[in-house]
């Protein structure tokens, strides 16, 4: 499933933006009217691939903060700009979930990859990994997609290698797990939030 480069960019970019922490987004999302305008499949793309760049922020900011459980995740995402409670109740539903097995998914790629326990990883790699490694396990997102849209975090905030070490990671994840025979009508609408 192929994205427009310009709406990845801009649900990299400027749909659902995290704020400073004052209540103020770090940038007024000149894409509520790029939005607006487009057809539903299109802006439906948009705000899941934002939802999941959001997640995997939200994520990176627990572990950066050494959080005990997910409970400042809902603070985290109320400083997004234009995020919709629904989208807050989805989020805070993934963001938890993942948090939650953060031991069982760094114990998973511990087996795949002994050379590089969790806590050697970057700690953008280790957040991208540890949500991938939720979406693939514990909901009906197809693997493939949870796969691509990892390495598209990993092209946007993480270094040149990281792409390809998360995708060999992720792949060998989906062929342990036996999911990569999962049809592509297994999937709820490849939507995290």
């Amino acid at each position: 499933m192929s994205v427009k480069k310009d709406l990845r960019r801009m649900a990299m970019e400027d749909v659902l933006v995290l704020g400073d922490g004052d209540g103020t987004a770090l940038q007024e999302g000149t894409a509520d009217d790029a939005l607006a305008s487009m057809p539903e499949s299109e802006r439906e793309r948009v705000l899941t691939i934002a939802a999941r760049r959001l997640a995997f922020q939200v994520l990176f900011e627990l572990d950066s903060r050494r959080a005990e459980d997910a409970t400042e995740a809902a603070a985290i995402l109320l400083r997004a700009h234009g995020i919709t409670p629904a989208q807050v109740e989805a989020l805070l539903v993934l963001v938890a979930g993942a948090f939650a097995r953060r031991a069982e998914a760094d114990a998973a790629f511990l087996r795949i990859a002994p050379e590089w326990p969790a806590h050697r990883m970057a700690s953008v790699d280790r957040a991208i990994l540890r949500l991938a490694h939720h979406e693939m396990t514990a909901t009906r997102t197809h693997p493939r997609i949870v796969i691509n849209e990892a390495v598209e975090l990993a092209k946007v905030f993480s270094s040149d290698k990281a792409p390809a070490f998360i995708n060999g990671l992720l792949d060998r994840l989906m062929k342990g797990l036996g999911l990569g025979d999962r049809a592509f009508g297994d999937e709820v609408d490849g939507d995290p939030a």
